[in-house]
């Protein structure tokens, strides 16, 4: 298992501190904290995200998943993002909310359980939550020195369910996206589409294409060892031991294709510069073709389809070498992505305890997570009736879905 590189970079402590905490505190008002909503007792805990480009808006007149966790909580939000510089002046002038996430690498993570500013978990879960089903082996790997345990992580593997008598497995972004209503056009088919000569016929098609007013781009997000892995790389022999990648077959195999496509004009010069920011709104503008990675294409093909419903851009799978080689390929980190944790001078400890036990069970996951389509909205992929993967309790919050306009209150 491993930390989820490569999101953010950590700021010095105490940069512009007191910017940040006006912004902070201004976030923050005070007030009532407590209500009653149709004499239920509901409460608002105050959660700060340390990720600059992270905006939700608690709603749950708008969202779905807002209204499912305050009717099975009773708890309410008042989010706040920003920064790591944010956070460290939240943490030098002791004005820590109740609920704290960032990036799981994060040195404030240590700074904040070494100085006992956040909560001990294990102890509160057992008094307030013992049926909570947050895996074990996510404890252990988050301990503490001091042994305790402070951090429940989103996008958790853990072995608990990722064995194969659960039916657990680890899932790849190693994959490959298509304009299906293009595609058509093309006469190649998608079985076809994933040979070399197959994707090579069809993007040849699309080249110098147009689709509304703008160049069609035919490939996208190329990355030599993905490819190589789609062609069948191994990166270890059957003893185990490490095999460099740049000395294997499948990997000369992808850097001739990917040459032969550049001098084709199959694949721009820009490729290798753009941010995914830049692909994500190539992708929503319905300008590429083909791409390879999950997080080039993410919500971007869901916009795209919602501005035309024709414009669908789907799962492909994955390429075949000239051997035919079983594609062999990496999975996402298994370790967690971000963490979060409570302040041990929240008010609210248990209301935050059964909160984080409700977004962490089957029932949190599912629901409290939907997608919006069509006004109608789907939970988290299930086989056989089981989760087989643990988003964990920042996950359900990404986004929520809008209430069609017929049920809103």
């Amino acid at each position: 298992m491993y930390w989820k590189n490569g999101k953010r970079i950590i700021q010095a402590l105490l940069v512009s501190l007191g910017a940040a905490l006006f912004a902070v505190q201004a976030a923050f008002p005070s007030g009532v904290r407590e209500g009653e909503e149709e004499s239920v007792r509901t409460v608002t805990l105050r959660w700060f995200v340390a990720d600059p480009e992270y905006s939700r808006t608690w709603d749950p007149k708008e969202h779905v998943s807002d209204a499912k966790i305050l009717e099975k909580t009773g708890v309410r939000l008042e989010i706040q993002s920003g920064g790591l510089a944010e956070l460290d002046a939240l943490i030098a002038t002791d004005s820590l909310p109740d609920l704290i996430t960032m990036d799981a690498g994060a040195k404030e993570r240590r700074v904040l359980e070494d100085s006992g500013s956040v909560a001990e978990l294990e102890p509160l879960f057992e008094e307030y939550a013992p049926d909570a089903g947050i895996p074990e082996s996510m404890k252990d790997w988050y301990r503490n020195d001091n042994g305790g345990w402070y951090a429940v992580a989103s996008y958790y593997y853990g072995p608990e369910r990722v064995n194969e008598e659960y039916g657990g497995y680890l899932v790849t972004h190693n994959n490959n996206y298509v304009r299906t209503d293009l595609l058509e056009q093309t006469g190649v088919s998608m079985a076809e589409l994933k040979t070399k000569d197959g994707l090579l016929r069809a993007l040849r098609a699309v080249k110098g294409a147009e689709y509304n007013g703008r160049e069609v781009i035919p490939y996208a997000g190329w990355w030599t060892q993905s490819i190589a892995e789609q062609f069948g790389m191994r990166v270890e022999d059957e003893d185990g031991a490490f095999l460099s990648p740049y000395r294997q077959p499948e990997w000369r195999e992808a850097l001739l294709f990917g040459n032969r496509m550049y001098q084709e004009g199959l694949i721009s010069a820009d490729d290798f510069t753009e941010s995914a920011h830049q692909r994500h709104q190539q992708v929503e503008a319905g300008q590429i073709f083909f791409c390879s990675g999950y997080a080039n294409v993410q919500n971007a093909r869901e916009v795209l389809k919602s501005r035309n419903p024709d414009a669908a851009m789907e799962y492909a799978g994955q390429l075949r070498g000239d051997e035919g080689k079983r594609p062999y390929l990496s999975s996402v980190p298994s370790g967690g992505w971000t963490v979060t944790l409570v302040s041990a001078d929240t008010p609210y400890m248990e209301d935050v305890i059964r909160f984080i036990a409700y977004m962490t069970s089957e029932e949190g996951i599912i629901d409290a997570a939907p997608e919006s389509r069509a006004g109608i909205y789907r939970g988290l992929r299930k086989s056989r009736g089981k989760i087989l993967y643990e988003p964990g309790i920042f996950c359900g919050l990404d986004r929520g879905a809008e209430i069609p306009e017929e049920k809103r209150v």
